[in-house]
């Protein structure tokens, strides 16, 4: 790394989150371990007056910053152009800087940032991603609404909150705009902001492995996360590749699977096997052939009920399939019918597991699954009905309806009874690769 930078923290998180606190403690650390710190926020950059923040105060200021960004990236053609803005950024703070020098970064919205920063910087910049339940950001944004036009009824604001919340969750529909669910996974350490009495003990510990601490060994769950992620690797699917891998409470592996297609007489498809049946053989993926024939189908009847417009009716099923799902601006584009999943051959990775299990006659009653990517809601069953109380995810999968479909059971929240529900958390600790490096 060129002059005096020995290393850049970058922060990944929704709107809401508590990054002041994060900034604190890893400043601290960083300062106990020799550095001098220096905090980048990138929304310093956008070129809006101090007057006219305080003029636009609250939830239009949020509004602007978020504009300011989409229209850079859309202006630019590049997804990753806010990680030219921080270097540009750290390059103003090396200038007066003397001895080794750390820059905290506030904060990235795109996985594409996050790949620019790791390519320029190399394994001197750390992401850390921060986890915030949707309740706690809620509050948290709701104090910072009121702060900014010193007010003391952040109760006022919740209604500013929760819109702008819903903004962050939804802006990757937009091509050009911020994407942190995708960016989120992609970090190096993963820490809980809302839990205030170890928080800063795993944040601390986290940075020591960064140090090379020579007795910190991975816990359970790093060390379940890095099953699974090995798992995932055996994967040849055509769409994500997913690992999981369930344990004892005491951390013992008792199964694993990968999303990959059955093989007759148990199991699944290996490299190697003949016949090797698995997807990428077959050239297309089923699930979106079936999912042309079904929106065919109800073409089809439409323009024979003359439903359609003339121009419509008058044209070819399949021109209209292939703009209704595979063109940028479709006018499905975000709808359910685009997140039909159960055409697929492979076996889900979870199941894979489950199943695993089940077949050598291994109970996981009680047990824990890790699965590299969060369960889709027709996993989440039969994780429910096997008997596990705990799962551990670490890429969200916004195509799930866990949520909806099973709030008597399953706890994505944090807020329920573990004792009557199964709770959904998402992983906290060092990633995989980190360990290794």
């Amino acid at each position: 790394m060129a002059g005096n930078v020995e290393l850049v923290v970058g922060l990944i998180a929704p709107i809401g989150t508590n990054l002041e606190r994060v900034s604190r403690e890893i400043s601290d650390f960083l300062e106990g371990a020799g550095y001098g710190v220096r905090l980048v926020r990138i929304s310093d950059w956008f070129d809006i007056s101090t007057d006219e923040r305080r003029s636009l105060g609250g939830l239009k200021l949020f509004e602007r910053l978020m504009n300011e960004g989409d229209e850079l990236r859309r202006a630019t053609q590049r997804k990753d152009v806010l990680a030219a803005v921080a270097v540009g950024q750290i390059m103003k703070a090396r200038l007066n800087a003397e001895g080794r020098m750390a820059v905290i970064v506030r904060q990235f919205k795109t996985p594409e940032e996050i790949v620019s920063m790791q390519r320029i910087y190399g394994n001197r910049f750390l992401a850390v991603s921060c986890f915030s339940r949707r309740r706690c950001r809620v509050d948290e944004l709701s104090r910072q609404l009121a702060d900014q036009v010193s007010s003391i009824q952040s109760h006022q604001f919740r209604g500013d909150a929760e819109s702008l919340i819903k903004r962050d969750e939804f802006d990757s529909l937009d091509e050009w705009g911020q994407n942190v669910r995708k960016a989120f996974p992609l970090s190096d350490i993963f820490v809980d902001v809302d839990s205030h009495q170890s928080f800063p003990n795993s944040l601390q510990r986290a940075m020591e492995i960064v140090f090379s601490h020579p007795f910190h060994t991975p816990t359970r769950d790093e060390f379940g996360m890095n099953q699974a992620e090995a798992a995932a690797l055996r994967s040849s699917a055509l769409g994500r590749q997913v690992g999981a891998v369930i344990t004892t409470l005491g951390g013992d592996i008792i199964s694993v699977g990968t999303n990959e297609v059955p093989r007759a007489n148990g199991g699944l498809y290996w490299e190697g096997d003949s016949p090797d049946n698995r997807d990428f053989t077959l050239g297309r993926d089923s699930n979106d052939r079936f999912k042309e024939k079904l929106l065919g189908e109800i073409l089809q009847k439409l323009q024979t009920a003359t439903w359609l417009r003339d121009d419509l009716n008058r044209a070819e099923l399949a021109t209209l399939i292939d703009k209704l799902i595979y063109d940028n601006d479709s006018v499905l584009t975000g709808a359910h019918v685009e997140n039909i999943i159960e055409f697929g051959r492979c076996v889900h990775a979870e199941m894979a597991a489950i199943v695993d299990a089940a077949r050598r006659g291994v109970s996981v009653d009680g047990s824990v699954l890790y699965t590299t990517t969060f369960p889709c809601h027709e996993c989440a069953r039969h994780i429910v009905a096997a008997g596990i109380r705990r799962v551990v995810y670490r890429v969200p999968y916004p195509k799930s309806l866990v949520r909806e479909l099973y709030p008597d059971s399953i706890d994505v929240d944090g807020d329920l009874d573990e004792n009557t529900h199964v709770t959904f958390q998402p992983f906290v600790g060092i990633a995989p690769r980190r360990f290794r490096q």
